[in-house]
C-alpha cells in the first residue's frame, strides 16, 4: 500500500484530535454523557452492583466513597427482574431512594401500550422521552443482551 492510499480521509491522525474535559457522575467509573458497560456472567451480581451504584446517587452519595454528591435521578430499563420482588426489595436493602429510581421496562411487541414500542428506533423515542421527563443522570439497561435481542426480533 502506497502512503498516498495510506492518508485516506477514513484516517484520523491522533495528533489532530484536541484532548477534552471529561463531566463524572462518578470518577474515575461512571462518565456523564458515555456509554460505561457493566458485564458478567448470569447470576453473578450485575443487577445487585448496578442496583447498589443506582441507590447510592439517588440519595446523595458517592458511590463507594460516600462522599455527598446531588441527589441524582436514575432510569432504570429492566427486561428480567420482577420491581415488585426483586428491584424494590433490592433497592430498598440498599438504602436507596425509590422515588428517584424510575422504571422503564421492555414492552414486547403488539402490547397495544405506544405504537411507538413496535420498533427499535420508536422504542428510542420512548426512551428519549423517558429521559427528558425524569432528567434521569443515569441509565441502566438489564440486561442489555435482553434488549439487544428484543431489538432483532421487532427490527
Amino acid at each position: 500500500m502506497s502512503d498516498e492510499e495510506c492518508q485516506s480521509e477514513e484516517l484520523l491522525r491522533l495528533a489532530d484530535v484536541q484532548p477534552a474535559k471529561i463531566d463524572w457522575l462518578w470518577a474515575p467509573y461512571l462518565p456523564l454523557g458515555m456509554v460505561s458497560l457493566l458485564s458478567g456472567d448470569p447470576g453473578c451480581g450485575t443487577t445487585y452492583l448496578a442496583l447498589a451504584i443506582a441507590a447510592k446517587l439517588t440519595v446523595g452519595l458517592v458511590p463507594r466513597w460516600e462522599e455527598p454528591w446531588t441527589p441524582t435521578d436514575v432510569l432504570y430499563l429492566s427486561a428480567e427482574d420482577s420491581p415488585e420482588y426483586v428491584l424494590r426489595p433490592r433497592l430498598d436493602a440498599l438504602g436507596g431512594d425509590a422515588n428517584r429510581l424510575h422504571l422503564l421496562p421492555l414492552l414486547p411487541p403488539g402490547n397495544g401500550n405506544d405504537p411507538a414500542n413496535e420498533t427499535p428506533r420508536g422504542y428510542v423515542q420512548v426512551l428519549d422521552r423517558a429521559l427528558r421527563r425524569t432528567q434521569a443522570r443515569l441509565l441502566i439497561v438489564d440486561s442489555f443482551q435482553s434488549f439487544l435481542e428484543a431489538a432483532a426480533r421487532q427490527g
